[in-house]
């Protein structure tokens, strides 16, 4: 595009469309400074052309010139002020100087134009959730994804709003599944680094945070999550590690997890890396057992139930006497396993 129109241009040097179709072509290559060049020329052979006055805009806003960027989606919607892409493009600005009443307007807009504007959806719900409206905000992301179930703004602004009403797990998922389609987007891994970080996951947290900073090592909120998490791995409670088990996913390292919301009959439970199961303390039947994450509620309001289990009266915290001869639910009754069980306990 960018030769086909230079070719243009060596015939007809104020061709003043071919110098906008450059512009737009060198912006979408990130040749942002080169393209507000060619958006330049075009406006002043054609002052009133709306696409070069949104090109340059979205140029602008690339380089965070932020305030030149809103002049020039204002100059564009007074020419077009119908234009769905450009209140989209304007209220992205909005939002990023921090005006959300009118970045919100602008998505309003937006959507009355084009109901079924994904972006607009991602947009307003974007803004709901910086207000702290984290409901509200679903609603949009859940909109927009079942429009386009792969549009990763949408997936990991859910993740954040998910994270923010404590729904971590479920967090976890939507940014695992944006980093499946971009696997390369700093900013998801420094989502889904923060969930894992709250989850007490402080190895895997390090990693994504390492991995945020080698896509983008000027990321501030990448560098503080990677000393948060080094410094939680330096104060981690115990680490329990099971093998032996049938399932695979069960042999893996357990780790301590203090804060109360977490705590089953008073006890401290212990997580898998990846988070998806976790040990507790059966008062009743004065064992530990294991389950999965999405039923920590129910196991905390009294709910025996689990597929493994340990010995009864067995402490699987002795790093001298580890608890070995534990039970697994295979789905239609339980297997004794002598060896499975503690393969080691560290502090």
């Amino acid at each position: 595009a960018v030769r086909k129109a230079t070719e243009l241009l060596a015939k007809d040097p104020h061709n003043a469309k071919a110098l906008r179709e450059r512009g737009e072509a060198k912006r979408k290559l990130g040749q942002h400074k080169d393209a507000i060049v060619d958006f330049n020329a075009a406006l002043a052979f054609q002052p009133s052309m709306a696409l070069a006055l949104a090109g340059r805009g979205a140029a602008r806003r690339a380089l965070r010139q932020l305030p030149e960027a809103l002049t020039d989606f204002d100059a564009a919607l007074k020419l077009q002020p119908h234009n769905s892409l450009f209140l989209l493009d304007r209220g992205a600005v909005r939002h990023a100087l921090g005006q959300p009443a009118e970045a919100l307007g602008d998505a309003e807009a937006a959507l009355r134009l084009k109901p079924s504007f994904v972006a607009a959806l991602q947009l307003r719900g974007e803004v709901k959730r910086k207000l702290g409206k984290h409901r509200e905000a679903i609603v949009d992301f859940n909109s927009a994804l079942n429009l386009e179930p792969r549009h990763v703004p949408a997936l990991a602004s859910r993740g954040s709003a998910k994270r923010a009403m404590g729904l971590r797990m479920e967090a976890l998922a939507d940014f695992d599944f944006a980093l499946q389609i971009a696997p390369r987007n700093p900013a998801v891994f420094a989502g889904r680094g923060a969930t894992r970080l709250e989850l007490r996951m402080a190895d895997a947290a390090h990693s994504d945070f390492e991995a945020a900073l080698a896509l983008d090592p000027g990321n501030e909120f990448a560098k503080w999550g990677r000393d948060a998490s080094i410094l939680q791995l330096e104060t981690a409670g115990l680490q329990i590690t099971l093998s032996g088990f049938q399932s695979s996913g069960l042999n893996t390292k357990f780790i301590e997890r203090r804060r109360p919301g977490f705590a089953v009959s008073g006890y401290p439970t212990y997580w898998s890396i990846n988070g998806t199961y976790f040990l507790f303390w059966c008062e009743k039947e004065e064992r530990w057992k294991g389950n999965k994450w999405s039923n920590l509620q129910k196991v905390q309001q009294g709910s025996t139930a689990g597929f493994i289990s340990a010995p009864v009266g067995a402490d699987i915290r002795s790093a001298t006497n580890p608890a070995r001869g534990w039970h697994e639910y295979d789905g239609k009754s339980w297997v004794a396993l002598p060896s499975a069980g503690v393969a080691s306990v560290m502090s």
